[in-house]
């Protein structure tokens, strides 16, 4: 994400899959310091097959805009298959990373969502976690059931430039689908 200065605004960026995918586990390995994010800016590392408020499963990395010394910054949700139904859930934590290295992953089943991030680079879930959530059995009957494009994006919240004006990158060393 970088200032522009043919326009004045910020370059966003954006990739995602023209197949989509279904059960399984997926896991990025980001290299960055993504735990030092400005409050305006937004990882997201997820599935989307719409509409709005359903089929839906995020990892984001972000302070919301927040301006609070220790915002939770590490953001877990599934909406459900239907806008009608139940509300989303998620599991949210502050985090620090212990250097710029990071694997993010969620499997995905028809009976729940189980999400995890580790420090450093590991394609086991098991070893250096910073967070995990499971939703929660309640949660059941609406788990998405669509397959779904995975999407990467790294943009401004509410379109709000970084308040330190600074440029931010992030890599995504690897991505993995296992299919279930």
């Amino acid at each position: 994400m970088n200032h522009s200065p043919e326009t004045g605004g910020w370059n966003c960026a954006e990739l995602y899959t023209n197949v989509n995918l279904g059960y399984g586990t997926y896991r990025w390995k980001v290299q960055g310091r993504i735990d030092h994010f400005d409050r305006n800016v937004v990882l997201g590392l997820f599935l989307y097959n719409g509409p709005d408020g359903s089929n839906e499963i995020d990892i984001e990395v972000a302070k919301w805009g927040e301006n609070i010394t220790q915002p939770k910054n590490l953001c877990y949700t599934v909406y459900p298959r239907n806008a009608s139904g139940p509300h989303r859930v998620s599991g949210h934590k502050r985090f620090s990373l212990q250097g710029l290295y990071s694997t993010h992953r969620f499997t995905w089943a028809p009976n729940k969502v189980t999400f995890g991030s580790q420090h450093g680079f590991y394609n086991s879930p098991h070893m250096n976690q910073i967070f995990a959530y499971e939703t929660p059995s309640t949660f059941h009957p609406a788990i998405p059931e669509t397959l779904m494009p995975v999407h990467m994006n790294l943009w401004a919240f509410k379109g709000h430039s970084p308040i330190n004006k600074k440029n931010v990158e992030v890599i995504i060393h690897e991505f993995a689908h296992i299919p279930a």
